[in-house]
């Protein structure tokens, strides 16, 4: 019995404080992880300190109970975070503003926007000569600096999401920009071979009357291959989306990690602003792509 008692119990004496308590109970591996784990429980280390004999059930139920204290604490903590986050504080602090601070704060990111697209008029009127011989960029232009929006919407997209959920991080920018410029390679493959055969058969249901006379005498879906000039056209346009893509994809990718890590702004704005600077680099890509390549 004498045995028993001992092994269920330890006892704090004064004379042994400088020495490791040996506790011998399945919540612990060593003894002096136990230690430390009484030291650090209050009741217990009151206990110690008047050199009063702890049962180890004792020990056992203080120690869960203070897990249980830890846990409950740190979910707390966790459901106040998402609750300050929730759909519903953030809906609670739109309804809250005012309508005409609400117009303020988008009017000013328009204006901007609005004075900043407006480059590109100035890109169109120096290329006009241009744009006057070859009717077919203007007729496609359109097309091109859809898929340069489209394709850099979605890489803006994606990016402020893996921004908040925390996955995009200072550390690895440099892995991200370049997972999207590949990414940025393949969609640029893809919609460049779409784009050829779509503006060639708008050439094969539309053949100019100036065509090599040479080859008059054959069709119409061969002449577009085999007429210099046409093809030109088609090569000129395709690159221009394939290099528009491309670009797209890379610098609305940067624009929300510049707003977020750099300027500290909401990237709210990010797929607004990448669309309206695409927009002009689409129509300056198109322009002097053209100009290099057609005659």
């Amino acid at each position: 019995m004498s045995d028993n008692k001992e092994n269920n119990t330890l006892k704090f004496s004064s004379s042994e404080s400088s020495q490791q308590p040996q506790l011998d109970h399945p919540l612990s591996s060593t003894s002096t992880a136990s230690n430390i784990h009484i030291n650090h429980t209050p009741k217990l280390k009151e206990l110690k300190e008047e050199n009063i004999t702890i049962d180890k059930e004792l020990v056992e139920e203080e120690e869960i109970l203070e897990i249980i204290d830890d846990n409950e604490n740190n979910f707390l903590l966790k459901e106040e975070e998402e609750n300050n986050n929730s759909p519903q504080k953030l809906s609670s602090n739109y309804l809250e503003k005012s309508t005409f601070l609400l117009s303020y704060e988008r009017g000013i990111w328009l204006v901007a926007l609005l004075l900043l697209q407006s480059i590109s008029s100035f890109i169109l009127s120096y290329f006009e000569k241009l744009l006057q011989k070859h009717i077919i960029i203007p007729l496609f232009l359109t097309m091109l600096i859809g898929a340069g929006g489209n394709s850099g919407g979605q890489s803006t997209v994606e990016i402020v999401r893996r921004i908040a959920t925390g996955e995009i991080k200072k550390s690895n920018i440099g892995k991200v920009l370049w997972k999207e410029f590949k990414i940025g390679i393949c969609l640029s493959i893809i919609v460049g071979i779409v784009a050829f055969v779509r503006v060639y058969f708008y050439r094969v249901t539309n053949m100019p009357e100036v065509v090599d006379p040479t080859l008059r005498h054959l069709p119409s879906f061969l002449i577009v291959l085999l007429d210099f000039n046409l093809f030109r056209e088609l090569i000129a346009l395709t690159l221009s989306i394939f290099i528009i893509v491309l670009v797209s994809v890379i610098v609305c990718a940067i624009i929300p990690i510049v707003l977020h890590f750099v300027l500290k702004f909401d990237t709210v704005s990010s797929s607004s602003v990448g669309q309206v600077i695409m927009d002009c680099i689409g129509v300056l890509i198109t322009c002097v792509i053209c100009a290099i390549i057609l005659p």
